[in-house]
């Protein structure tokens, strides 16, 4: 049996507000960016935040509202939560000069839209996708989306006592608290079980390699909080879609890496592979982190990728 897991250690501390309530000592980021910085910070946003936080920054399902974030939360804590990832939120490192204007348009999403209008270019706008036309199968939410209790409350939050209830009068609250990158790697694993006699046959770095860790000289550090997924194939191959933008094919019994690929942009959740006319294809997203700061020809930031297998 072979499992990817994560290892990151988490700190709680009780609070009596929920998590991300309103909360004093705000920096204020932001303070001074040009026009053309809060229209960059914009264009990140687009590109990473907007499909969970919605357009308007209101939030998404259970996804939380970053209206006024940036009063609610200190610059400091907004850069490590972008950097390490909370919550259901993958790591998203990236150099200072985007996360200086990422954090300038949250501070000013007014300034952001008005100088995308001006440019013609929205919000999350980027290089144009070569998508095939196909049918709309599905619009909206998921499905109870609005039920009390389903979606209500975010992180750790939890919905309201029910108004029938006698609940305490005081509630304590925590958030997840974990710390990626506090300790020495790998922040995630890929191990083999042997179900038979209850041992590890072998175990290495999953979900790829961290970049600032690899910089810093690091090797073989598995990825902080990844989500990626894993499929294991008859002929034993073991495959892995990885957070750093590489695919790796892995010996089922042994866990060396005999085969390493290239995509777009790092990957999250799980793979999938499927037979067409008498090929076998790895098909997996590449929708984490996009082609920012790689150069003009670091291709789309949304993307599904497929491999084919000779």
């Amino acid at each position: 049996m072979y499992v990817l897991s994560i290892n990151v250690p988490s700190i709680y501390k009780l609070d009596f507000e929920p998590p991300g309530a309103n909360r004093a000592g705000g920096a204020g980021p932001g303070r001074g960016a040009t026009p053309a910085v809060i229209a960059q910070g914009a264009q990140i946003y687009g590109q990473l935040c907007q499909s969970c936080h919605g357009a308007n920054l209101a939030g998404v399902g259970n996804y939380p509202s970053l209206v006024n974030v940036t009063t609610r939360l200190s610059e400091e804590e907004l850069r490590l939560i972008v950097t390490n990832g909370r919550q259901a939120m993958p790591p998203h490192a990236m150099p200072k000069a985007e996360m200086d204007a990422l954090l300038a348009y949250l501070a000013n999403p007014a300034a952001g839209d008005a100088a995308g209008r001006a440019g013609g270019r929205g919000r999350g706008a980027g290089p144009a996708a070569n998508v095939p036309p196909g049918p709309v199968v599905e619009r909206g939410g998921p499905p109870g989306e609005g039920v009390p209790g389903r979606f209500g409350g975010s992180g750790m939050m939890g919905p309201a006592y029910p108004a029938d209830v006698e609940a305490p009068k005081v509630r304590y609250y925590t958030d997840y608290g974990m710390q990626s990158i506090i300790v020495q790697p790998p922040y995630s694993t890929l191990t083999a079980y042997d179900l038979n006699t209850g041992t590890i046959k072998w175990q290495v770095p999953g979900g790829g390699d961290e970049p600032r860790a690899i910089a810093g000289g690091a090797s073989n550090t598995g990825f902080p909080l990844a989500r990626t997924g894993i499929i294991v194939t008859a002929s034993g191959l073991l495959f892995e879609a990885g957070a750093d933008r590489k695919v790796r094919a892995y010996d089922a019994a042994t866990g060396r890496v005999l085969w390493m690929g290239d995509m777009p942009a790092g990957s999250v959740g799980v793979p999938a592979m499927y037979e067409a006319k008498g090929k076998q294809y790895f098909l997996a997203s590449a929708t984490q982190g996009g082609g920012r700061g790689a150069g003009a020809d670091a291709g789309p930031t949304r993307a599904y990728v497929a491999f084919a297998l000779k």
